[in-house]
């Protein structure tokens, strides 16, 4: 399979979220004990000061994206998911759609009332030195920045109030739903729609990311069996900037989910959020063997 196999590049990305002040980031940790299993609970993210050494919450997250980065209540399953996963891999789907149920029945914020706007910096040289700097970004859009300087920046506002936003850098998501972006071809996320034309082929290794959105977690569900739930809301190189909403509809902070790569937190009170090429690596990408038979 080495022999022959194939040398494609393959792109990987680093996402950075930021809290307000008052916010912090929560995951899974598993206490061990002295007998039996130990306990499995969500607590608060806590990093060293690099100053005087105090445990203090972050603030600031930082990670490496392979695959795919994501905000709604499929990380929110996922987190459910983490706390009762068992060690045989039959049981884990049951797990799995057990804590997809369940989340049918809790509110979860929508991505409407999380996202403020999505902000798509396209067409500059020295991607990784961009300064992001967005202003008056209508509730609710998609806005390409162009660093040229032209002048057909274009908004639009994502359709109705889907559960979860998706960013991918490959055609798989959730251990299960395969071929995601090819599958929602001809289906929009956006209003108005524009052309699907403009819209490419996915690839790993081509300096794009495309983002999905679903409309529920029933839809989430059904696509692990039968594609073409998810609906096509953009496809571009990047940088990409989330910001959130200061409240929820009630008033309070917002509190969400997101996940890296099958890594799983709890998000209160976020303020932004940086999708870029890795600048560690030179291009923002590596080199992988694809095995010939799955070539497509």
């Amino acid at each position: 399979k080495w022999i022959n196999a194939m040398v494609e590049d393959f792109d990987i990305w680093e996402v950075q979220l930021d809290v307000h002040e008052d916010g912090c980031f929560k995951k899974i940790v598993k206490t061990p004990k002295a007998k039996g299993k130990g306990s499995i609970s969500t607590k608060e993210v806590i990093m060293e000061n690099s100053q005087d050494k105090q445990k203090v919450p972050m603030k600031s997250f930082k990670g490496n994206m392979a695959n795919y980065f994501s905000i709604g209540i499929d990380a929110r399953i996922g987190l459910g998911f983490e706390k009762n996963r068992s060690t045989t891999r039959c049981l884990n789907k049951c797990v799995y759609c057990w804590e997809g149920f369940k989340k049918m029945f809790l509110s979860t914020l929508k991505i409407n009332s999380i996202i403020s706007s999505l902000a798509v910096i396209e067409g500059g040289d020295g991607i990784c030195d961009v300064d992001i700097e967005i202003e008056d970004l209508d509730k609710k859009a998609i806005t390409v920045v162009s660093t040229k300087g032209n002048s057909d920046n274009k908004s639009a506002v994502i359709k109705g109030n889907p559960a979860t936003l998706v960013c991918l850098n490959i055609n798989s998501f959730m251990g299960g739903a395969s071929d995601v972006w090819a599958a929602s071809r001809g289906k929009s996320g956006l209003q108005p729609s524009g052309s699907n034309e403009k819209f490419g082929e996915q690839s790993f290794g081509d300096s794009k990311l495309e983002f999905v959105v679903f409309n529920s977690a029933t839809s989430l569900g059904i696509e692990r069996f039968v594609n073409g739930r998810g609906k096509r809301v953009f496809q571009g190189q990047g940088p990409f900037e989330y910001r959130f909403h200061n409240n929820d509809p009630n008033g309070n902070p917002v509190t969400t989910y997101f996940q890296i790569d099958g890594e799983f937190y709890q998000v209160v009170s976020p303020k932004l959020a940086i999708v870029k090429p890795h600048c560690k690596i030179p291009g923002g990408r590596i080199k992988v063997l694809i095995e010939a038979s799955s070539r497509k």
